[in-house]
């Protein structure tokens, strides 16, 4: 699951599914709201709605593939190439359309709570979206979420008037670092009672739910935009070979941010040895 940040194009909180090497775009949901009725029953759906949009969706994929068999005979090996990498993405969209048609027989769980309000926004919102998250794991509606908190809206109802954007250019402004250590202390606050949920709730076993998983939060946390000294937090005891509690520091030159992600995946058990631009795990992290 694919979960965004609402007003910033292209992030979300989302259910993503495995795409190629390099990986593909997720279209994630930026609103509670939009997460409450993925996971629970909506009372405005009916079975022939969902049928008409899933039939929907499947004829436009066909008219895709059908204009796409047609140009293939006129293009070039390397773009044949290409149109080849789209149709993979393509047959993935219809792996995903037959998944929703098996699911939809299989009613969705009751809502242990109102559905929230469709304005909902800063810490309020990212809160609501921290507990839907612990349902939609203990449900089992997905393994995997991701999710770009809303740091604008949050901004706003701390009273700070700077924007997302602009604070993270703090340079030498003293205002605008007070400003950047207010949002990061609250940000790890939310970070640590997300964490804290985590701990208390169950999995279907009577476990922890904490214990079965591997939470990553990573940040900009740094003046610029540069993909260089970026700090991330790894919790959970989803990853049993990780060795927790500690503070390293990685080489800056040869730590691509691609091996934290790879060595994540392999302890959760994927069988991968490549992500996008990785050269390798990091065994720093699976030592004590």
């Amino acid at each position: 699951m694919k979960l965004m940040a609402d007003r910033i194009p292209g992030t979300a909180a989302a259910f993503p599914w495995p795409g190629m090497i390099f990986g593909n775009p997720i279209p994630g949901l930026n609103r509670p709201l939009d997460l409450f009725y993925t996971l629970f029953a909506n009372p405005n759906d009916s079975r022939a709605e969902l049928d008409a949009r899933l039939k929907k969706r499947q004829s436009i994929v066909d008219l895709v593939r059908i204009n796409g068999k047609s140009m293939n005979r006129t293009l070039s090996k390397g773009d044949r190439e290409k149109l080849d990498e789209y149709f993979t993405g393509v047959r993935q969209i219809e792996k995903g359309l037959e998944r929703q048609a098996k699911w939809a027989d299989v009613p969705k769980p009751k809502a242990p709570f109102d559905a929230p309000s469709a304005g909902l926004k800063g810490e309020d919102a990212i809160r609501l979206m921290y507990d839907m998250i612990i349902i939609s794991l203990q449900t089992d509606a997905t393994r995997v979420v991701t999710y770009r908190q809303p740091v604008c809206s949050l901004l706003e109802g701390m009273g700070i008037t700077l924007k997302a954007h602009s604070l993270s250019h703090y340079g030498f402004s003293q205002p605008r670092i007070q400003a950047s250590r207010e949002r990061d202390k609250k940000c790890t606050a939310l970070f640590a009672h997300f964490l804290d949920r985590l701990k208390e709730a169950k999995d279907s076993d009577g476990s922890r739910l904490f214990d079965n998983c591997i939470v990553s939060y990573g940040t900009n946390l740094r003046s610029g935009h540069e993909l260089k000294n970026l700090p991330a937090i790894l919790s959970g005891g989803g990853a049993k070979d990780i060795q927790h509690g500690r503070h390293i520091i990685l080489p800056e030159e040869d730590t691509p941010l691609a091996n934290y992600w790879l060595t994540g995946m392999q302890q959760a058990g994927l069988e991968l040895n490549r992500f996008s631009h990785s050269t390798g795990i990091l065994p720093v992290l699976l030592q004590a």
